[in-house]
């Protein structure tokens, strides 16, 4: 008995070093991805302060670019704001009082009532032996 659980203990342990080591990969390829996107969007945003520095000016491309920034920043909030509300539970209908159409001693129900008096007869044996 013993033996027996401390091969299952084993085999969990192997089997969780697994998923750890695979969540680990998993999690440094979104950091990667994630750096990557951001090195992106920097190189984006000064294309556009130079592509706006030459129409407007230096500072008015600064002011135009940043509250373009600030509204992509809220737009993003709202929405991750917006989707961890929980979702609004609606409590089931109260059960309607139907008639029976089977009794428990109808044919389609025999092998559920041989089952079900078996396992009591069987559970009130044991008890009486211990």
């Amino acid at each position: 008995m013993n033996n027996l659980f401390s091969a299952m203990l084993h085999k969990a342990a192997h089997d969780t070093k697994g998923a750890v080591h695979l969540a680990f990969w998993f999690i440094k390829l979104v950091q990667a991805g994630f750096l990557i996107g951001a090195a992106g969007v920097g190189f984006v945003a000064y294309w556009a302060f130079l592509t706006l520095g030459h129409a407007v000016g230096p500072s008015g491309a600064a002011l135009l670019l940043g509250l373009v920034l600030m509204g992509c920043s809220a737009v993003g909030m709202g929405l991750l704001v917006r989707g961890s509300r929980p979702a609004k539970v609606v409590p089931p209908a109260p059960p309607t009082e139907q008639p029976d159409d089977e009794p428990a001693t109808s044919p389609e129900n025999l092998p559920a009532l041989i089952a079900f008096t078996a396992a009591f007869v069987l559970a009130r044996y044991m008890a009486d032996r211990k």
